[in-house]
């Protein structure tokens, strides 16, 4: 009914503001309900936090618009609840983050687009960034952890994905959606890991710093199927809900479930997280800055063991483009689901340590 109703005020206005027009007499300005003006901001139809601006000015003005997406109208100047950016558009490179300027580098802003326990499984191509790690030996490779592509041959991951009972992997595969099966129109590939850059005040008897860097051989090469995401600059974040990704288990203690699958989780404020996680010898400060939390009030959706080191994501839009913003790195949660947050590194907390290793293999 609103949007119905927002398209029968607009065309009301516009065939007053005609008749005006014709007469000599100034144009009028109509009200909706709940107007917003230029500048204040907004939810989108699809969801997603907006601006409210001059409709001319709305860099997603050559696609299809909402009805229910109007802020406000007079005759004249039409006020439309635009995509918000991070940035300007004409935000010079030099005033960039390092990996500011890789996401653009994968992501062009002129590009043009129309725009996991209890998750759903994903498509291909959707994800094009998510990678597996790997453990090879005689009887094939165990699959263990996630990570996710951010350059064309560094892969981020969690710290603690680096070792497994001492042992390094050696592998990261990019490009699947399911780890066991050859044929669901996919098309994977395997990658040797030959750099491994684990934070430096990461412990393993500690659940802090959660967080490392893998290098791979041969350089990606980067398709539809493979393509890095990007990292999200800043620790406020446009939206309440995240999606998680994992090839993990479906139920604690379950069967790896070997598929790419999703799950939407609404982020937990740190202050309400350190309240539903015990303190104990392994995590003895609670939650820092460096951290973040996830749960789904329902119970329903969470990510599991097999999951470590997949990403925490939202997508992000900046114009028409749309792109992969990675916000966390899965870390740990005491069970799969229920009532236990899920906690996740803090990409945002970490960028200078992430910059300065991608800046020493330049």
């Amino acid at each position: 009914m609103g949007s119905k109703r927002a398209a029968v005020e607009f065309l009301v206005a516009f065939l007053l503001n005609f008749l005006l027009t014709i007469s000599g007499q100034d144009s009028i300005y109509y009200p909706l309900d709940n107007e917003k003006s230029v500048g204040e901001k907004c939810i989108r139809s699809d969801g997603l936090s907006g601006i409210c601006e001059n409709i001319e000015n709305c860099p997603q003005k050559n696609v299809p618009l909402q009805n229910s997406d109007f802020c406000s109208f007079s005759c004249q100047t039409v006020i439309y609840c635009c995509p918000e950016v991070l940035e300007k558009i004409e935000k010079s490179k030099t005033s960039l983050r390092l990996v500011e300027e890789i996401c653009e580098e994968y992501y062009p802003r002129d590009t043009f687009e129309i725009l996991v326990v209890g998750g759903e499984r994903s498509l291909p191509e959707e994800h094009p960034h998510m990678a597996a790690i790997g453990w090879s030996s005689e009887d094939g490779i165990d699959w263990r952890c996630g990570g996710s592509v951010i350059t064309n041959k560094f892969i981020i991951t969690a710290a603690h994905c680096t070792s497994s009972r001492g042992v390094q992997p050696d592998i990261i595969r990019t490009g699947d959606l399911n780890l066991l099966e050859t044929e669901n129109d996919t098309y994977p590939v395997d990658f040797k890991i030959n750099g491994i850059f684990v934070h430096p005040q990461y412990s393993a008897s500690l659940i802090y710093h959660d967080i490392a860097l893998l290098k791979i051989s041969p350089e990606f090469e980067i398709t539809s199927t493979t393509k890095p995401a990007c990292l999200w600059a800043t620790e406020d974040i446009p939206q309440q809900e995240l999606t998680a990704l994992g090839y993990g288990t479906l139920e604690y203690s379950g069967p790896q479930a070997n598929t790419l699958y999703q799950a939407t989780i609404p982020i937990l404020p740190n202050e309400m997280c350190s309240l539903k996680i015990p303190i104990n010898e392994h995590f003895p400060n609670g939650i820092k800055d460096g951290q973040m939390c996830a749960l789904d009030p329902n119970g329903q959706k969470d990510t599991c063991q097999g999951d470590s080191g997949g990403p925490l994501q939202f997508k992000h839009y900046i114009g028409t483009v749309s792109m992969p913003a990675i916000v966390g790195i899965t870390s740990f949660g005491q069970y799969c689901a229920g009532p236990s947050p899920g906690v996740y590194t803090r990409v945002s907390a970490y960028l200078d340590w992430i910059e300065s290793v991608l800046k020493a293999d330049q």
